[in-house]
């Protein structure tokens, strides 16, 4: 639920159009020295959403542009960005549902000993409540941030990498179970909300990942782990892998609608994701490079 006071600030500069209090709010002191009014024809962004829609925005134009789609419908909203990072202040994957009293989300994280890896670069696809998404590490990205403490040399000294689905608010409350393989599809139902997810693909040099799960109640927050390295610290030479990398499908639903068929395959150095119903497909590199060489692949 939004603070009453940016709820105010809707409903002035809506010049009432839009109500959230059955008074007139009071104006907050930055509104007296700049106000602001929304023309008549956004009002209904402000509304009730009765059916589902869908925004597609270009946030960087260039060669392979910076594109976020997100889906609106009444009972929970997806978003995801077409190429990004996994950097602590992104959030390139990200789900909301639930009720004002009882909000929920996911968030897509990588986690670098338990701190945000803004070297893990993101890829994605989405149509609707389904997205095609893959994340591969880069060999001179950020660490705790993208550019203030970049890997030098392509090394990586760690002693866990994992990738996170993170479930928070009144989800963190949901038991989840620990797949019995890599490929297996989780479906998840919170009340009305239905999340099926399935990794097709997660592999670390030599070693495929392995699923974990835990919660930590005090934060409300609990979580699927694709774990990629958890053991003694040790260095790892990323450059020299010939993959670093996962690819998943994850669609949320309304009712009973079940997990996309979707497909995974290994060709030329990538791994492509297909899925039907919605036809989406994603080629993801799963070798490690430069960031810079990362983002500037079709995908």
């Amino acid at each position: 639920m939004l603070p009453d006071k940016t709820l105010a600030l809707i409903q002035n500069a809506t010049e009432g159009r839009v109500r959230f209090f059955t008074n007139d709010p009071p104006f907050a002191p930055e509104e007296y020295r700049l106000r602001l009014l929304c023309p008549a024809d956004l009002d209904h962004f402000f509304k009730r959403l009765e059916e589902p829609r869908e925004l597609i925005e270009t946030f960087v134009k260039r060669e392979f542009p910076v594109v976020g789609t997100t889906y609106l419908a009444p009972e929970f909203a997806l978003g995801s960005v077409n190429r990004g990072d996994l950097w602590n202040q992104r959030r390139s994957l990200v789900a909301y549902w639930g009720t004002a009293q009882r909000p929920a989300y996911l968030h897509l994280r990588f986690l670098h000993d338990g701190y945000d890896f803004a070297d893990a670069q993101f890829f994605s696809v989405q149509r609707q409540g389904t997205v095609l998404a893959g994340v591969v590490l880069g060999t001179d990205g950020g660490d705790t941030h993208v550019s203030l403490d970049r890997i030098t040399n392509g090394m990586l000294r760690a002693r866990d990498l994992r990738l996170r689905f993170e479930f928070g608010g009144s989800a963190s409350s949901r038991s989840i179970t620990v797949p019995d393989r890599i490929e297996a599809p989780v479906a998840l139902k919170f009340g009305e909300v239905r999340l099926d997810l399935q990794v097709l693909f997660a592999c670390f040099g030599r070693e495929d990942g392995r699923w974990e799960a835990g919660a930590d109640p005090a934060k409300k927050t609990a979580w699927l782990d694709m774990v990629f390295y958890s053991g003694e610290r040790r260095e790892f030479k990323i450059r020299e892998l010939e993959q670093a990398a996962a690819g998943f499908c994850l669609s949320i639903s309304a009712g009973q609608q079940g997990q996309p068929v979707v497909s995974g395959e290994r060709h030329d150095g990538r791994f492509e994701l297909k899925s039907k119903s919605p036809e989406l497909h994603l080629s993801l590199p799963v070798k490690p490079a430069k960031v810079g060489e990362l983002q500037r692949q079709p995908h």
